[in-house]
């Protein structure tokens, strides 16, 4: 599985994933990635998610805006996602402590009773 990390634009996210995959996903502050603390601009943080070969969630959907932030992406060959969605899909139903469950039960075309999809990450599988 690809390690991730979750910019501190949707860091309530970053921390949720985290107690559920642990190791598997890093964020700003997080205590294995001491090169990149909380208010570190994205200009300092690319360099050391593309050298660690991390899988980037942020919600800057301003960056092709960004001459120098979109090169920085090209540069060190950063991957990742540009989450688009008005909010984060954390949200106040879950508990802001130890590991909250981000799965939900979901009938049979993997969609939970509200009509959002069901997407679980684990370790080893091929989701």
């Amino acid at each position: 599985m690809a390690r991730l990390f979750v910019d501190e634009n949707d860091l309530a996210l970053g921390k949720a994933l985290a107690g559920n995959h642990l190791g598997d996903v890093l964020f700003p502050g997080h205590v294995d990635l001491p090169d990149v603390p909380r208010g570190t601009i994205d200009d300092e943080w690319l360099p050391v998610t593309g050298a660690q070969k991390l899988v980037v969630i942020t919600r800057d959907k301003r960056i092709r805006y960004r001459p120098v932030e979109k090169r920085m992406w090209v540069v060190h060959a950063v991957r990742g996602f540009v989450l688009t969605g008005r909010k984060s899909p954390v949200d106040d139903r879950q508990p802001s402590h130890g590991r909250a469950p981000l799965a939900r039960s979901s009938g049979p075309d993997g969609r939970a009773a509200d009509g959002s999809l069901d997407v679980r990450l684990g370790r080893g599988s091929a989701a």
